[in-house]
Order: structure tokens, then sequence, then C-alpha cells
């Protein structure tokens, strides 16, 4: 393979493309399915399902990026080392995009059990839901790394024997 040859007109071209329909999925994600997902969720009683909507609108917008990455790296045609490496960073990023999605959405949670339940005082409640917030960081780092084939168990033991 020449080293000029992976990048012809041809795949420039459906580069473009593949970024044009990117840029287009992401306002129809962030305009039309957010929007209708924010009106859906302003009709109900609770704010809390408007904040749960709000704090996912960045990582739904991170989808079609993944896949266009997905996309350009199958459309380049790249040497088979290369492109695992490169199919092992789009799977990562999707596997952190998705735990960023749960950590986010655990704010709007705190606040609604805050509201119905306050046998928990404002201080407790923070700790429980910011421990959640980091457990949910620390799966998706965990998962990324178990990908990337780094051994997570003894990670994890590290964790909870620094707790104990």
């Amino acid at each position: 393979m020449n080293d000029i040859d992976f990048l012809n007109i041809e795949v420039m071209t459906n580069i473009g493309v593949i970024a044009g329909i990117t840029i287009l999925t992401i306002l129809i994600i962030r305009t039309i399915f957010v929007g209708s997902l924010l009106k859906i969720a302003g009709k109900t009683d609770t704010v809390n399902d408007d904040a749960i909507v709000s704090a996912l609108k960045k990582p739904l917008t991170l989808i079609p990026i993944g896949i266009a990455f997905f996309a350009i790296l199958q459309e380049i045609n790249l040497d088979e080392t290369y492109q695992s490496y490169g199919e092992l960073l789009i799977k990562s990023y999707f596997y952190l995009a998705v735990f960023w999605s749960l950590a986010d959405a655990i704010t709007p949670i705190r606040d609604f059990v805050g509201e119905k339940y306050d046998f928990l005082t404002p201080t407790l409640r923070n700790w429980i839901f910011r421990t959640l917030k980091f457990i949910a960081y620390l799966v998706g780092v965990v998962s990324v790394l178990e990908l990337w084939g780094v051994d997570a168990a003894s990670i994890i033991a590290e964790i909870g024997r620094a707790h104990v």
C-alpha cells in the first residue's frame, strides 16, 4: 500500500459526506429528539424528568460522532494493526459516553430522592449520590481498561482494599 494511496479523492469525498451526515444527525438529535423528549417531560408534574433529559442531551450528541468515526475508519484503508487500534478507540469512546450518561443522570435522581424521601439528611444524600456518580465513572474507566486488555479485577480489589 502506498502511503498516499489510502486518502484518495473518493475517500475524501466519502469522509465529507459522513461529516455532513453526522452534523445533520447531531442537529436532529439536539433539536427534534431531545426537544420532543423535553416537551413530553414538560407535561408531567415534576421537574426531575426534565432534568434527566437535559442531563442526557450532551451524551446523546456523542453517539453520532462515534458512529461517524467508525464509518470514517471503515472508509480509510489502514493496516490491520491500525484498524484494530482505531476500533478499540471507538469502542472506548462509546463506553465512556454511556457511563458519562449514567453519571450525569444521577444528579436529577438525587434531587428526586431528596424531594420524595426526607429521612436522609442533605449531607448524607449528597455523599451517597457523589459516591454513585464516582462508581459510574469508575466502572466506565475500568470497562475501557478491560477492553484494552488491562486486568481490571486487580484495580477493583485495590480500591476495595483501600476502603477497608
